[in-house]
């Protein structure tokens, strides 16, 4: 019974785990950007982990408000009592009109009482305040949550760019393959007519071979950049996939130049938490202060109440109170420190956050400069390639030089073109760390 029982629990656990590992979505046959975004959104642990801390902060904000709203509840007991009455000041002294000695004890009796009751702060200056900072904390929760969204999004384009150029290179090694064969081809059919040597033919085979090689490399450089993408997605590792959004890559649009600053401050939502929590440190500051003012409540309650259910009778107190702290060891001016203090933290990260974000806006908008003039160079390197290979090719084919020509310019094409997919992915990657620090990854690229 008990290998039964084994066996069982074994095969639950391998059914748990294959459950689990399905909940990760699969790649679709053609992955857009948006699409990786969208799945990413959708099973990021990172997400999942803010949005559980944003929840927390919704919870503690809705305890925090509880204590400033009417509390109503029922009570109902019975009791077997006895009484001094001389501890209620009922004696024969008290009551000479009595006109016999009053017992000092009465009971045992029964007293049932069942009544409802409501309590209402009026005036409490700390539950104030506390509601308001919780009330603030919970929104730079919520802006922190988006911030992930914000990483997230920049960590799935970056991803999605390393794929584009690895696709980029491995489509670029094809065609340059290709006329690498061609040229075999023509040196092997001229070789065979007697006019070229077999020096020729070999060095036209070893370039063949050279690129055939290079491109093997690019592939499984292609098939780890889709593997990452996956992970980056949080789906099942797979590159069974192709990126459609390969136009994209040779994009070479840019954001404008105005005021990169001030719409980082602006849009950043880690900034706007920290900005946020500041003001909640102040509310926790009045929260400390107010320690020390009164406070002002409102009780009633009305109910039976008597020794039995049939002679009970109606009863209520409708109660204000007014509580004026005096002295609670110390514990207003040890708040009031540790808020201050948190204030003087917080200030010092707004600060430092500030300088980052200036740094990275500025900085990245330099790269982005920077690689739109490094496509422009390398676009015209290719142009210049592109033109040696033909006048190489015209040479050799008309006699009047080797091959050597052909191959020295195939290789300066190959390198040209690898320059242009460098400076575009450059370009790519600028623009995502742009948008980025503007705060803007997922309206960018979600679209």
């Amino acid at each position: 019974m008990i290998r039964f029982a084994a066996i069982g629990l074994t095969v639950f656990t391998l059914f748990a785990s294959f459950a689990s590992a399905d909940e990760r979505p699969r790649m679709p046959a053609r992955l857009t950007l948006a699409e990786a975004l969208t799945i990413a959104f959708q099973h990021s642990p990172a997400l999942r982990l803010a949005d559980s801390s944003a929840r927390r902060a919704a919870a503690v904000r809705d305890l925090a408000n509880s204590e400033r709203l009417p509390h109503f509840g029922i009570t109902a007991h019975r009791a077997m009592l006895t009484s001094n009455l001389e501890a209620f000041g009922l004696s024969n002294s008290t009551l000479p009109e009595i006109g016999g000695p009053v017992p000092r004890r009465i009971g045992p009796y029964d007293r049932l009482d069942a009544r409802a009751v409501v309590v209402q702060q009026l005036f409490n200056s700390p539950v104030h305040n506390h509601h308001r900072a919780e009330k603030l904390r919970g929104e730079a929760a919520t802006s922190e949550a988006s911030n992930v969204r914000e990483l997230v999004a920049a960590q799935v384009a970056i991803a999605y760019v390393e794929g584009l150029r690895a696709q980029a290179t491995a489509a670029t090694l094809r065609k340059q393959l290709t006329l690498a064969r061609q040229f075999h081809t023509i040196t092997v059919d001229r070789f065979q007519q007697g006019v070229a040597s077999g020096l020729d033919k070999r060095r036209a085979q070893q370039q063949s071979l050279n690129l055939e090689q290079t491109l093997f490399e690019a592939e499984a450089a292609l098939r780890a950049a889709k593997l990452r993408i996956a992970a980056a997605a949080s789906a099942q590792p797979t590159a069974e996939f192709e990126l459609a959004d390969i136009e994209r890559f040779y994009d070479t649009s840019v954001p404008g130049e105005s005021e990169v600053v001030t719409t980082a401050l602006t849009n950043r939502t880690d900034y706007q938490a920290i900005a946020t929590r500041i003001e909640a440190a102040g509310f926790d500051l009045k929260s400390a202060s107010g320690l020390r003012t009164p406070r002002v409540s409102f009780y009633a309650d009305f109910g039976q109440s008597g020794q039995r259910l049939a002679h009970n009778v109606s009863t209520y107190r409708i109660q204000g109170n007014l509580e004026m702290p005096i002295y609670f060891g110390g514990r207003a001016g040890a708040e009031e420190r540790a808020a201050r203090s948190q204030i003087a933290a917080l200030n010092a990260q707004h600060e430092t956050l500030r300088n980052e974000i200036e740094t990275d806006a500025l900085t990245a908008h330099g790269y982005v400069a920077s690689a739109l003039r490094q496509v422009e160079v390398a676009g015209a390197g290719i142009e210049l390639a592109r033109e040696e290979v033909d006048l190489a090719g015209a040479r050799f084919v008309e006699g009047v030089a080797d091959n050597s020509e052909v191959v020295a310019a195939q290789d300066r094409l190959t390198r040209a073109e690898g320059n242009r997919i460098r400076a575009l992915y450059n370009l790519n990657v600028s623009r995502v760390q742009l948008h980025k620090a503007l705060g803007q990854a997922e309206k960018v690229y979600r679209r």
